[in-house]
């Protein structure tokens, strides 16, 4: 009986209490940009660039915006025209206007920050919080007895050096980069996990993340995942981008960069590791 869609949604925004959308979607909605809501939240705001944060902001009495902005910035890719020169500084691009709304307002009563984790390791924790936010104290609320990988370990983060390894460096692939090394020592860890977790009686989910997508394909191809012999750990390979927010019981982090430059290209960001080690 209702002859258009526009129509069909009118009815239930209306009529909702709650309303979920990404930034952008609720300003292509007819239905919903005409509305003006007493509350608008938005998750993970430092991620979002300017104009897609302006566009729900706009419709709200009332605004909170949730992130961090030491973690992943905006993206911002610039289109190269030959017919123009802008020198524009990307930097200046990816500060989220979270990052200048929170600069600005630090220490009013606007601001909150959130100082308790409930997710990793204190020893993991620590690590963070010395790194990335010495300003803060964060609080471990976690157990650390149900946080430990029984592999044997004394330490809770575990370096893996390549160093001493043969062809240990990188190689490029495109425009991306992938390392051999790494991805056969990783396989044999999860190897010797498997093994022991087997003997133990333990069901672990392990994560297995990287910077780079050849990486990422090289892992997929080297370990299989859906492979039957992993019989106690369930393995999810990704990049570090798409990983942000996911957990795991247990991640390796493998930076494929090695080279006699000591180049480690945009890995040096502190915002994306801060996001591979917590």
């Amino acid at each position: 009986r209702i002859g258009l869609i526009d129509e069909f949604d009118d009815i239930f925004a209306r009529e909702a209490s709650i309303v979920a959308s990404t930034c952008v979607g609720i300003s292509s909605r007819h239905a919903l940009k005409n509305l003006r809501y007493d509350w608008v939240i938005i998750d993970e705001a430092a991620r979002a660039t300017a104009p897609e944060l302006l566009l729900p902001m706009l419709l709200g009495k009332k605004i909170i915006l949730v992130g961090d902005h030491k973690q992943l910035p905006p993206i911002v890719n610039l289109v190269k025209d030959n017919n123009y020169t802008v020198k524009i500084n990307q930097k200046i691009l990816e500060k989220s206007l979270f990052e200048e709304i929170f600069e600005k307002s630090e220490g009013g009563p606007a601001q909150k920050t959130l100082l308790s984790q409930f997710r990793m390791h204190s020893g993991i924790s620590k690590l963070v919080n010395d790194v990335f936010y010495p300003k803060y104290d964060i609080k471990t609320k976690t157990k650390d007895e149900d946080r430990i990988h029984n592999l044997g370990f004394t330490e809770q983060v575990i370096w893996l050096d390549t160093t001493y390894i043969k062809d240990n460096q990188e190689e490029a692939v495109n425009k991306s980069f992938r390392n051999k090394v790494e991805s056969k020592l990783i396989l044999r860890k999860l190897e010797e996990m498997n093994h022991i977790y087997k003997q133990k009686g333990i069901h672990s989910n392990v994560a297995i993340i990287s910077g780079y997508s050849a990486q990422k394909e090289l892992l997929i191809n080297e370990i299989n995942p859906e492979n039957f012999k992993w019989s106690n750990i369930k393995i999810q390979i990704d990049n570090i981008d798409a990983f942000q927010g996911s957990e795991a019981d247990i991640v390796f982090y493998s930076l494929v960069r090695s080279n006699e430059e000591n180049d480690i290209g945009f890995l040096k960001d502190e915002r994306r590791l801060n996001v591979a080690l917590s």
